[in-house]
């Protein structure tokens, strides 16, 4: 997704599908519809309509806001990835912070799906730290140190962070589609796929 895409809103369409496409895999893997995903990308579809209503209403300082939030929204599904299964349901579910979730017995610990975050997605760790100011108390001291550079990338970084929650997601999608492969339940995904097409198109 380019930045003329990002403008345009493009972000609902593709979050919204990657969520239902998750939604349909689980149904018939699990037998039950896995939500989770769906109030995961209501969340990052809300905070990137904020934060283009201010930064097209000339309020860009607000905006850079809504950059730090979305990042941490890429922690919680970066975290998912790596942790199967735990961290949607416990922070998006359950409301947890992430620190309190445990897999095998130990707590997550942030800074360490931040550094591997960052060691996969290249710039994540400038925008994590230069964002910190406009979430934190003393920001207008802290903006003073970036804000010039963040309001030039801002939109640019808004950008990047998206594309990473796509990629990611499209991750996940993917683990389950070898899931259902190795269960041999892909050809009855398809079917399943397919009347539910018939169905939208009688319907519409």
């Amino acid at each position: 997704m380019n930045k003329e895409q990002f403008e345009h809103k493009q972000y609902r369409y593709l979050l919204g599908n990657l969520a239902l496409e998750i939604a349909n895999i689980t149904n018939i893997l699990e037998g039950e519809v896995n939500i989770l995903y769906v109030p995961f990308q209501s969340s990052i579809i809300a905070k990137n309509d904020a934060f283009l209503t201010l930064w097209n209403s000339r309020e860009k300082t607000e905006a850079l806001t809504f950059v730090r939030i979305v990042s941490e929204h890429l922690v919680y599904l970066y975290a998912e990835y790596l942790y199967p299964n735990r961290v949607i349901r416990g922070v998006y579910g359950n409301y947890k912070e992430l620190d309190r979730i445990r897999v095998n017995g130990d707590k997550i610990k942030p800074r360490e799906i931040r550094e591997k975050l960052a060691a996969e997605y290249k710039g994540f760790s400038d925008i994590w730290q230069k964002y910190h100011y406009f979430i934190h108390p003393s920001y207008l001291q802290g903006s003073l140190l970036s804000l010039d550079g963040a309001i030039s990338k801002g939109i640019a970084d808004m950008v990047k962070l998206n594309n990473w929650i796509l990629d990611i997601l499209t991750k996940i999608k993917g683990r389950y589609k070898r899931k259902l492969k190795e269960a041999g339940l892909y050809q009855k995904y398809l079917d399943y796929m397919e009347a539910n097409r018939r169905e939208w198109d009688e319907n519409s």
